[in-house]
């Protein structure tokens, strides 16, 4: 593992990066809510989104590569899809404000020509009393114009392992055409030494057969 140290400019100062994708020779990233392009060296190339859009602030909340029309798909804030060349230059726009998957807490991946959704659902449980409500976690499979093509229910597997680590963003790998979601979920804190620290219990999901 080689780390890469990446340049810093007037158009280009890292604060916190984050979401950082690789496709080709280029190096993608967020920081300050913008999207940002370097080469595999880490020389910064170019901006992606700008600062607003619609006179409005344009706050990147997650993005996918399509490699095969090099093209990036940035959901922001006020719930648009993006289309951008690598160069910066917009290609169209998806207005998804009554996109159900993107109501509640949700992460983006790429495979295979499709973008998956995690996303959490809030459901009623069937019960002869009150009403009484549950957290789903489901796994969306869409076209990259967000049209819907299948949607499961995760179910999970508790790994039995703890972190010392704040993310608790959703993770994606795909191993023989499984796909696997991972999910951290934080089930206390406490403070040691007058530092606050999180005991993480991690849950791995498996949809298999998916291609």
């Amino acid at each position: 593992m080689t780390a890469i140290l990446l340049e810093t400019t007037p158009e280009c100062i890292l604060v916190q990066p984050s979401l950082v994708k690789r496709a080709d020779n280029n190096i993608f990233l967020v920081s300050n809510g913008q999207l940002y392009r370097f080469d595999h060296n880490g020389k910064f190339i170019n901006r992606i989104t700008p600062d607003f859009f619609n006179q409005e602030r344009l706050c990147v909340i997650d993005y996918v590569i399509d490699p095969e029309n090099k093209e990036l798909i940035v959901v922001d804030k006020q719930l648009n899809a993006l289309y951008y060349q690598y160069d910066g230059s917009l290609v169209k726009r998806k207005q998804l404000n009554n996109f159900h998957p993107l109501n509640n807490n949700f992460k983006l991946f790429y495979h295979n020509r499709h973008i998956w959704i995690t996303a959490e659902v809030v459901t009623p449980a069937i019960t002869s009393g009150p009403v009484v409500h549950s957290i789903e976690k489901r796994l969306y499979k869409y076209d990259t114009a967000f049209h819907k093509v299948e949607e499961n229910l995760l179910t999970h597997v508790d790994l039995e392992r703890f972190y010392m680590a704040g993310n608790s963003l959703p993770e994606m790998a795909i191993c023989d055409n499984h796909i696997y979601v991972i999910i951290i979920f934080i089930r206390m804190r406490f403070r040691l030494n007058r530092k606050c620290y999180c005991r993480i219990r991690c849950c791995c999901y498996n949809v298999t057969s998916y291609r």
